[in-house]
């Protein structure tokens, strides 16, 4: 983390706690809320700076816009409004970190199941429920103290019951989110029961009390912050940036594999897989193993890409061990081919170089990256292709920007040869790519029929526990695991993993 970031936190902290300080007396009441204003702020900039989501101007056009909206309100609204503008202001305190945890969430459980330990999910859940009653709570506590809802006690028989039926389902519905992260169901359940709760808890409470229930609401999005503080495992701070695990502009895309040990009680392999789309770097992870609590980004800074992480983890010595086996540069080398792809092909044509004969393969992996400067259009394709008897097969995907373009993979004449079609004409579409082959000359290994249980492949796959990951074959990988079963045989097994 850049030391700038790091003061700017600093001096953050410190404002805050001198504005609180000035709050506690009436006449500099509003000194104190303009410092932690400033405070919060130069908190928010580093922040965005840190994760590299907006530009300077970005920023400054953001402040202009709700600089000017403050100040608007500030003078049109009357002193005898005021509650009202405070319950609403603490209903987008609440929308805000219900927002976040959603957000998290999404982002966690979709791209990846590793990030989501008990404590991140137990503080999304507890956002969600906070930050839902104090929106639409403090939406009611408005309505009715402008005179848009009448000010009396809304009640009737059974609320009471209702209410509590409400926080079973809700707790109900947590405990099947912590069961099954992916299913969306439960996550809307939560989403509904947390904004009637706010409703239900407010509208029995006549008018004139009101002034109360903002006061409790406000502390509501108080707590609901802190939750949202604890879904980001932050100090203040997000992501850190990882020395010695960066790519320069001039690599185009990268596969890395990282092993993460927890203590003595966790350990984790990734696939990490990033490509260099135009001016931003994009990333995605896969992971075998345990759920480590360690979540992988990565930042462009300059066209270069920064591998970054947050670390869930509040105990323990967390320690990656990482080595990049797979780099697309701009120049052609001894195992990179650099090429282009004709514009407006709309049958398969042949890749120069992406030709194989039968007699001499069992399977193949491309790595491809593919780039059009001129409609700022990149991404990496992963094309498996295996001989199935005299024919070739071929699986593929992508990450980074669909291109439109498509492999496939023919056999002609015991030649398995993979083509491609280009439906676009906007300009030139470069290709590099990198082949991994295994060879029918290759040493091989003959596997016991009918075999019950769980047996040794060959002397030279088993590892020590010193040996945490290893290279097979160039393009597979294995990890160490010490599981009951492996521990009863006294053997070490390993696990594979295709990139």
């Amino acid at each position: 983390m850049n030391t700038g970031i790091q003061l700017a936190y600093l001096v953050a902290s410190v404002l805050f706690i001198i504005g609180i300080k000035y709050l506690g007396k009436t006449k500099d009441a509003r000194k104190g809320n303009f410092i932690s204003a400033v405070g919060m702020l130069i908190a928010i900039v580093a922040t965005l700076l840190t994760l590299d989501v907006l530009t300077f101007i970005e920023i400054g056009v953001c402040v202009l816009i709700g600089s000017v909206i403050g100040l608007y309100y500030a003078h049109k609204v009357p002193m005898t409004k005021i509650p009202e503008m405070v319950a609403l202001f603490n209903g987008f305190g609440g929308l805000a970190s219900f927002a976040v945890a959603l957000s998290d969430f999404y982002l966690k459980s979709e791209t990846n199941l590793a990030s989501l330990d008990a404590v991140n999910l137990t503080s999304i859940l507890l956002s969600l429920l906070i930050g839902g009653v104090t929106f639409t709570g403090s939406m009611v506590a408005y309505l009715k103290l402008d005179g848009k809802v009448s000010g009396q006690p809304i009640t009737f028989k059974g609320q009471h019951a209702l209410n509590l039926f409400l926080l079973i389902a809700f707790v109900a519905a947590s405990v099947l989110v912590f069961l099954d992260p992916t299913q969306v169901t439960f996550i809307v359940i939560l989403i509904v029961i947390s904004l009637l709760l706010g409703v239900m808890t407010v509208i029995p409470i006549g008018g004139a009390d009101m002034p109360v229930v903002i006061s409790l609401l406000n502390s509501y999005s108080g707590m609901a912050a802190c939750a949202t503080g604890f879904i980001l495992n932050n100090n203040v701070t997000l992501a850190q940036d990882i020395s010695k695990f960066n790519f320069d502009s001039s690599i185009k895309a990268f596969i890395s594999y990282v092993y993460i040990q927890v203590g003595n009680e966790k350990n984790s392999f990734y696939t990490i897989r990033g490509v260099n789309s135009g001016n931003e770097w994009k990333i995605t992870s896969t992971y075998i193993g345990q759920t480590t609590g360690v979540v992988f980004y990565i930042r462009t800074d300059a066209g270069q890409g920064i591998m970054q992480y947050t670390n869930s983890n509040y105990t323990g010595v967390t320690s990656i061990k990482f080595r990049t086996i797979t780099q697309i540069n701009d120049v052609a080398g001894a195992t990179q081919i650099n090429s282009t792809l004709a514009n407006d092909v709309s049958s398969f044509q042949d890749i120069i170089g992406l030709s194989y004969i039968n007699s001499e393969l069992n399977s193949v992996k491309v790595i491809v990256y593919i780039s059009n400067d001129s409609n700022d259009k990149y991404c990496l394709y992963f094309l498996s292709c295996l001989l199935k008897g005299n024919e070739w097969i071929m699986q593929s995907y992508y990450i980074g920007d669909n291109t439109g373009i498509t492999f496939t993979i023919n056999t002609v004449n015991s030649i398995g040869k993979i083509k491609y079609i280009n439906p676009n004409n906007d300009g030139v579409y470069t290709i590099r790519f990198q082949q991994f082959k295994i060879l029918k000359s290759a040493s091989s290994i003959t596997l016991t029929a009918n075999t019950l249980i769980p047996n040794v492949v060959s002397d030279k796959l088993i590892f020590s526990n010193s040996s945490k990951w290893c290279a097979w074959n160039d393009w597979r990988r294995c990890f160490k695991s010490t599981s009951i079963l492996q521990r009863f045989h006294g053997r070490l097994w390993y696990k594979l993993q295709n990139f």
